[in-house]
Order: structure tokens, then C-alpha cells, then sequence
């Protein structure tokens, strides 16, 4: 015969961290919306938004507002790096495909070569799309340049396909892969005062990154 489950109460705490964890979205949030979104106090809602982000499960990005940490989404299902980077990565390249109006993409090192793991479109008519899962190579490419050494960004112009100008910035590594992000768009847009902007959204972009690819401590 099964056994009843008994029906326990909430442990008020938990039960105000689920709440808070399900009001996330795929964009950044600031306190006063997740706090909304979860019923809950705002000064309750930053406190335990502060230990959830010593702990990991959730990152403290520009400007204040919060998305899910890398820990959280690597527990979920343990699922490999890779795909956890790239959902971890959709509110930056949404910012970043919303600063620039090009096509935002995330990219690592594969093997000799470089995938690009993730890819926001451009909202233009005209505009570099379809390359998630693609690989390219390393050498010429701004991708393989940003790769090898995080900070600067690089452009390469007419590399990955006629017409195409890519900025990327490396981001440093997780779990010892190189990771980079960058934005591609055609090239008759991409230049002069365009592509200066485009190199500085795309360098503060993988600096964000960056701060969440070291593996944080338990909180003590």
C-alpha cells in the first residue's frame, strides 16, 4: 500500500527564495520588479538576493539588477558548460544586440577552432543570422583572436562571410574553455564612428562576463 505523504509546512525562507528564483526572466532585473514578481518585500527581497549571489545562484550584473548565477543553471539537470553559458549569457547579448542594433553573439573555443554557442539576431531587415552551432576557424577571425587573449576587442572584416564585419571581445574561460562575445553585422554598417561604439559595447560586455567565470567560494 503507498504510504501518504504527509503535508509538512513551508519553511518561510525556502519558500521566499523559490518564490524570488521564479520571478526571474531572460533579462537582467532589477530588485523592485523581482521583488514585485515574488510578492515579496523589497528589503526582503535584496537580502536574499545578496546571499544568493555569494552562494552563486544568482549574479549581480551592471546596473544592479540581478539574473540567475552559473551555479544555479550548473546544478540544474548538471547539464554540460556550455549550454549553461549560453543561457546564462541571454540578458548581456540582449543588451548588447540592444546597444548596437547587431546581431550579439557568444562564442568558444572548440578544439582548433571556435562554435558559436548562442546567437541573438539583429532586428534589422539586413543582418548576419543563423550561424548558432557553427564553427569557424581560429586563425584571421576576430572570434579566434578574442579567444587568445580576453580584453581588447578585435575586428576582422570580410572573414567570416563577404559582406560581414565581427567585433569580439575574450571573456576569460569556464572550466578552462575560452570564452568571447561579439556582434556581427554587415559591413556598411559596421565602420567608422558605428564600429568604435561597437568595440566598446562589445569590450564592456565581455568585461560583465568575465566577473562570473571564476568559481565562487561556498558563502562561510
Amino acid at each position: 500500500m503507498p504510504v501518504a505523504k504527509r503535508k509538512t509546512p513551508d519553511v518561510q525562507s525556502v519558500a521566499r527564495v523559490a518564490a524570488l528564483l521564479d520571478a526571474f526572466d531572460v533579462v537582467a532585473l532589477p530588485v523592485s520588479e523581482l521583488a514585485r514578481r515574488s510578492g515579496l518585500h523589497p528589503s526582503t527581497a535584496s537580502r536574499l538576493l545578496a546571499t544568493l549571489d555569494r552562494a552563486g545562484l544568482v549574479a549581480r550584473v551592471e546596473g544592479g539588477r540581478y539574473v540567475l548565477g552559473l551555479h544555479l543553471l550548473r546544478l540544474a539537470g548538471r547539464v554540460p558548460a556550455r549550454e549553461v553559458l549560453g543561457a546564462f549569457a541571454q540578458p548581456l547579448l540582449v543588451a548588447l544586440r540592444e546597444e548596437t542594433g547587431e546581431t550579439a553573439n557568444l562564442i568558444v573555443r572548440d578544439g582548433d577552432g571556435a562554435r558559436y554557442v548562442a546567437q541573438l539576431e539583429s532586428p534589422h531587415a539586413l543582418r548576419h543570422a543563423g550561424w548558432a552551432g557553427r564553427r569557424i576557424p581560429l586563425d584571421g577571425t576576430a572570434a579566434g583572436a578574442a579567444l587568445a587573449r580576453a580584453g581588447t576587442a578585435h575586428v576582422a572584416i570580410d572573414i567570416v562571410e563577404a559582406g560581414v564585419t565581427a567585433v569580439a571581445a575574450g571573456a576569460g574561460a569556464l572550466d578552462g574553455v575560452p570564452v568571447a562575445v561579439g556582434i556581427t553585422g554587415p559591413s556598411l554598417r559596421l565602420h567608422g564612428i558605428a564600429l568604435d561604439r561597437a568595440r566598446a559595447a562589445v569590450e564592456r560586455a565581455a568585461a560583465t562576463l568575465s566577473t562570473h567565470l571564476e568559481p565562487r567560494r561556498p558563502p562561510s
